[in-house]
């Protein structure tokens, strides 16, 4: 439906378009029926990149910001008011230099992941802050290709870099029309936070409706669900988003996505490894869609962020039919797939006091592979100290019991001790104490005991290198 009749609207590519069909419709499904087939189906779950599209939305400053997103993961709800681009958005009667990079370096093969190459390649040069070619490949970690081979999609990128990026402003909001004038963009790109304002109907929202937040791990699992539920996105609802520090504490809303995570240079102060964390959790596809609430909801027993967000000391910030109320995020979890949550209540925002000084906390996780995978265990160890006293600890695990688990004893054990190799294997036998791991396709219960002693001894390597030794520990 194209007339304003329809009861949400966005810009698709150059047009504003209304649509009355389900707000749990993939974009990618949604597309694909308007005669948009160059945005592909691979696999419907989030890996492949091969059905990526722009959504471009509109900041604080009112102006847009695009990142490259699945749109076989993306609720058409979620798209309300903003601008989405398919690859067809990107063409021409002539090759765009992104298509000509890619057709010049031989990236392409049976073309079947070109389109979403181009998405992300194009995204890559409208947003990201620095552009040079680690970046680049930062942006294609979300893209396979089965046929073409990596080196030349490197290279392409590489061409692009060498064409551009020294004409390209450092601010990503400033560079749409310098894009549009290297035939990168079309001419509609300028005229988007326009038209995106003629879109500003607000979305009704009913009472019972299902909320969601990047839907990445719904839209795999529940598909039919979110197609019949009434449908809510988590971000529609004021104080979800942002990352401050407030009294002495660390606030994040529970829409926050991955990225924004990733970037925040709060975060980074307080936890120097957050960036690498982040990019080993989710391609950056999913990065631009995944949130904080959603992990945490998904009441996932190896969910990574939760992990982490245990040891934290974090506080969960709801709101339902009762009224606002806390939770301690360790008595969210009451089984496997079963929340202390009550009908009707969101997660809004989580806190945790600003870590003082003489805290540490480091995160590990082992996965079949090493980045973009799902563990097999996980785990997180916050420490104060003073000197190589231990004055307070929180162990967390996951992939070790139904639940996400903060080790109370362990930490409670930790608490007093000097950093030596007899309390890091002391606090090993606590730990496996503590935990009830069971045999499934990531690993037997014997070999998940084995990686928690494992990443407990990581753990310490980690936070006190001038104290222990993997000789100490072996």
């Amino acid at each position: 439906m194209n007339d304003a009749s329809g009861s949400l609207g966005l810009l698709l590519n150059g047009v504003p378009v209304w649509s009355d069909a389900p707000a749990g419709t993939p974009v990618l499904d949604w597309v694909r029926a308007r005669g948009l087939v160059a945005t592909r189906e691979g696999c419907h779950e989030g890996d492949c990149g091969a059905c990526l599209v722009l959504l471009g939305e509109m900041d604080d400053q009112r102006r847009i910001r695009y990142h490259p997103v699945v749109s076989c993961l993306l609720p058409l709800a979620d798209a309300a008011g903003s601008h989405v681009v398919t690859a067809e958005g990107l063409g021409g009667p002539d090759l765009s230099p992104v298509q000509q990079a890619l057709v010049d370096e031989g990236a392409i093969q049976c073309g079947f992941c070109t389109p979403g190459l181009v998405v992300a390649l194009t995204g890559f040069l409208l947003n990201s802050p620095v552009l040079d070619e680690a970046a680049a490949r930062d942006t294609l970690d979300g893209n396979l290709c089965r046929c073409t081979g990596y080196a030349s999609i490197v290279r392409a990128a590489r061409r692009l870099l060498d064409l551009l990026a020294d004409r390209l402003p450092a601010e990503p909001a400033e560079r749409v029309i310098p894009l549009i004038e290297a035939g990168v963009l079309p001419a509609f790109f300028a005229e988007a936070p326009a038209r995106l304002a003629e879109l500003s109907r607000p979305l009704r929202i009913p009472l019972d409706a299902l909320p969601v937040g990047g839907a990445t791990d719904l839209m795999v699992q529940r598909p039919d669900a979110l197609l019949r539920a009434p449908f809510a996105s988590v971000r529609s609802r004021p104080g979800t988003t942002g990352i401050r520090e407030e009294r002495g504490e660390v606030r994040i809303g529970a829409a926050t996505t991955f990225a924004e995570l990733r970037d925040s240079p709060l975060l980074a102060r307080l936890m120097p490894d957050m960036h690498d964390l982040m990019g080993r959790v989710a391609s950056s596809p999913i990065r631009h869609r995944a949130t904080l609430g959603g992990n945490i909801v998904n009441a996932s027993p190896i969910g990574d962020l939760t992990i982490l967000l245990l040891a934290l000391d974090t506080r969960l910030h709801l709101d339902g039919p009762g009224g606002e109320r806390e939770l301690p995020l360790e008595s969210l979890f009451l089984g496997y797939k079963k929340l202390a949550l009550l009908p009707g209540e969101w997660l809004v925002e989580t806190s945790f006091p600003l870590p003082p000084t003489g805290s540490r906390v480091h995160f590990e996780k082992v996965s079949k592979r090493p980045r973009l995978d799902i563990a097999s265990v996980n785990s997180a160890l916050w420490v104060l100290v003073d000197g190589t006293l231990i004055q307070e600890a929180r162990l967390s695990a996951g992939g070790v019991a139904p639940v996400p688990r903060l080790l109370d004893k362990t930490s409670t054990y930790l608490a007093g001790r000097a950093v030596s190799a007899e309390t890091v294997r002391g606090a090993i036998a606590s730990a496996l104490e503590e935990v009830a791991p069971i045999d499934d396709v990531r690993g037997s219960a014997a070999y998940k005991r084995l990686l928690l002693e494992r990443l407990i001894i990581a753990h310490f390597l980690a936070l006190f290198p001038h104290y222990l030794t993997l000789g100490d520990l072996g």
